[in-house]
């Protein structure tokens, strides 16, 4: 009887490997590594490939860990009407994102907390922290209304 065991390491690899064997998904990797984080309609510009078509690409680069979105974003659910702000998708390790809801924390003015992976900053203040987020490097930006 033959068993098939997988390391860890060997389907992290295949998973990115799989995801870079695609030549649109590859062409998009090397553009934002030349060009910067950018949006989807920046993307599409120039290209034959219609933006639905780069949005999917995106996800399975995304579901790689090759490229990310750092969505800020405002949530009310559960908090009896009071709204916090929430930053999501830095792929960082734990202490490193409660390093920088620290910074972002002083910068708002106001209080918050880091729960699963997810900054959460009380308040509105979108803005402000979208703004310090692209000043640090990260493509960041509003999501929701």
């Amino acid at each position: 009887m033959l068993r098939a065991r997988i390391d860890p390491e060997a389907k992290g690899a295949a998973i990115l490997f799989a995801a870079l064997g695609d030549k649109t998904r590859l062409q998009l990797v090397v553009r934002l590594s030349n060009d910067g984080p950018t949006s989807i309609t920046g993307l599409t510009t120039g290209s034959r490939v219609s933006r639905q078509a780069i949005t999917k690409h995106l996800r399975v680069l995304e579901r790689a860990g090759i490229v990310h979105s750092v969505r800020v974003g405002r949530e009310t659910k559960g908090r009896a009407g009071k709204g916090v702000t929430t930053v999501t998708g830095l792929p960082l390790p734990a202490a490193e994102i409660e390093a920088l809801a620290a910074q972002l924390k002083k910068r708002c003015g106001s209080g918050g907390t880091v729960r699963e992976g997810v900054i959460e900053v009380q308040g509105d203040h979108r803005d402000t922290i979208v703004a310090a987020l692209v000043k640090l490097g990260w493509p960041a930006k509003k999501a929701g209304g």
